[in-house]
């Protein structure tokens, strides 16, 4: 008897094990679906995870077509905090090589299937699984048979985000079912694709009525979806406060040839918005010159003496000029990366970010490029004698990424009622500590001690303040003039549709916000 208790025993423990053992195998290993939106601004290439599953550290691999080959750069593509990488995050390459297409890998079941590919240039891009081939460098898969369907597809798509304000990037994804082999999306202004999970971007404000027709061997089917994008115009106080504006108006003149050297404009992380160009006798003196991190200028820059630079040291980001660019003569610096929608001229220039030229392309002597910089354009390329390692950094192309000015409508002035009820003072009053002036036109020639958190708006004229060497801080509004200042230093935000002439040499301008000198939005005089 017990012989047998403890042969049963036996096999219970065996059968105990073998159950065990069947039900900790692990489940095959599905090919995961991940939306991937791929961005280059500002010289930063990024990899946005958009929707779907997340992936693990080690499951997947990014690739990158270079001007070398195919490249394994997983390594340098980093922004996880816990080793996954889930919708919602991003991912930040910070690899040395010049990107021309993106291949994201899925690792499943031991080989490698296409989980995404894209370019890297023209801004933002994105595919989403619909192959099931690798790169040439790692094992293919034989794709799975799928029955001939005999209907036409079920269509449904989504986006994100829906609404917002112009300019806005959309992320559409299609859901459809039914073995789509082809999509033609209408995005509701008379712009289409055919690619499966597109990018878009709205430029103009609006109601966008979105339509997707998905095709299979059975047939087609079309979905619409009335208003579904719906893009609003971006008030003027939220780009002052959210994109940091420094400087709108026409013109920047600063020094204005006086031969006492520029003056100096510093805002890492600020915006100036030129809507006029730049010239010799704006920035034409020696320092540092336009210190701030985006530039936008509607027109043509062309200077040709003196050695001011542009952009910020301190946080390159981005400099866009709707024009021609000539930059002639000694030892002028430029940051961050810069967009040209024209011809481009250049001698003696330092360049530290990566350049865009849609036009012509002449380069002069004393020349200096970055070891990581890249300039691309679509016209002729003239040039010195160069080594090839130099000649490598320009590359000729059908297209450059274009960008969009900021075209901004400086608003009106409040109510006089309303000045009155917040405390602004008429222009007879000197500049002190906390004074707020309302008035047709400002102006203040004196000599005073320092002024900080100053307000002055001029409704109808300009605001000029000089005396020597005085010190100001606030914010200056003239939506019908402009401002002049002659002084040892002015910070804070100017708005002036006549632009902002700073008149002696040596002065320095600073950024600050104007939620610095504001707190409550219900304030902001404008």
């Amino acid at each position: 008897m017990i012989s047998t208790i403890l042969m049963i025993c036996l096999v219970v423990i065996i059968v105990v094990i073998m159950v065990t053992l069947i039900l900790s195998e692990p489940l095959p290993d599905e090919t995961p679906y991940a939306a991937i939106f791929a961005r280059n601004e500002s010289g930063n290439f990024t990899l946005a995870h958009m929707a779907g599953d997340p992936l693990k550290e080690g499951a997947y691999r990014i690739y990158v077509d270079t001007i070398h080959g195919l490249v394994d750069e997983t390594a340098n593509f980093t922004g996880l905090d816990n080793g996954i990488w889930s919708a919602g995050e991003t991912l930040t390459y910070n690899g040395t090589e010049r990107l021309e297409r993106v291949v994201i890998t899925a690792i499943s079941g031991g080989t490698e299937v296409i989980l995404a590919e894209m370019g890297s240039k023209g801004g933002s891009g994105v595919i989403t699984p619909t192959e099931t081939t690798t790169p040439t460098t790692t094992p293919t898969t034989t794709p799975t048979e799928t029955e001939t369907p005999t209907d036409p597809p079920d269509v449904n798509f989504t986006a994100n985000p829906t609404e917002g304000n112009a300019p806005l990037a959309v992320q559409f994804t299609d859901l459809s079912t039914g073995n789509v082999t082809a999509w033609t999306w209408d995005f509701g202004d008379g712009n289409t694709s055919t690619d499966r999970n597109p990018s878009y971007i709205y430029e103009s404000p609006g109601n966008y009525t979105i339509s997707l027709t998905a095709t299979n061997t059975g047939g087609s089917n079309t979905e619409t979806k009335i208003d579904y994008i719906q893009v609003t115009e971006k008030p003027f106080i939220d780009y002052v406060v959210e994109d940091n504006v420094f400087v709108y108006g026409t013109t920047l003149s600063i020094g204005q040839g006086t031969g006492q050297g520029s003056a100096t404009v510093i805002g890492p992380g600020a915006t100036v918005v030129i809507t006029g160009g730049l010239e010799s006798k704006d920035i034409g003196g020696g320092g540092i010159g336009i210190a701030v991190s985006n530039i936008y200028i509607d027109g043509d820059v062309n200077i040709s003496s003196g050695s001011a630079g542009l952009g910020s040291a301190d946080e390159p980001g981005a400099i866009y000029i709707n024009g021609d660019l000539t930059l002639l003569g000694g030892g002028r610096v430029i940051y961050g990366n810069v967009y040209v929608a024209g011809d481009c001229h250049l001698k003696g220039v330092t360049l530290h970010g990566n350049a865009s030229i849609d036009g012509d392309l002449t380069l002069g002597e004393d020349n200096n490029f970055e070891n990581s910089v890249y300039i691309d354009y679509t016209g002729e390329f003239s040039h010195p004698s160069m080594n090839q390692a130099t000649l490598d950094k320009f590359a000729s192309q059908t297209t450059v990424p274009g960008f969009t000015m900021l075209d901004l409508e400086i608003p009106p002035v409040k109510s006089s009622g309303w000045y009155t009820e917040k405390g602004y003072a008429p222009s007879e009053l000197p500049l002190t500590d906390g004074v707020k002036i309302f008035a047709s036109s400002y102006s203040s020639t004196s000599w005073i001690d320092p002024a900080s958190n100053v307000i002055i708006i001029a409704y109808a004229g300009d605001i000029t303040i000089t005396a020597g060497g005085i010190e100001v801080t606030g914010i200056f509004f003239a939506p019908n003039g402009k401002v002049t200042f002659d002084g040892k230093s002015l910070e804070g935000v100017v708005i002036a549709r006549d632009g902002l002439y700073v008149t002696g040499g040596g002065t320095k301008v600073t950024f600050k916000n104007i939620e610095e000198y504001i707190t409550d939005p219900e304030d902001y005089p404008f």
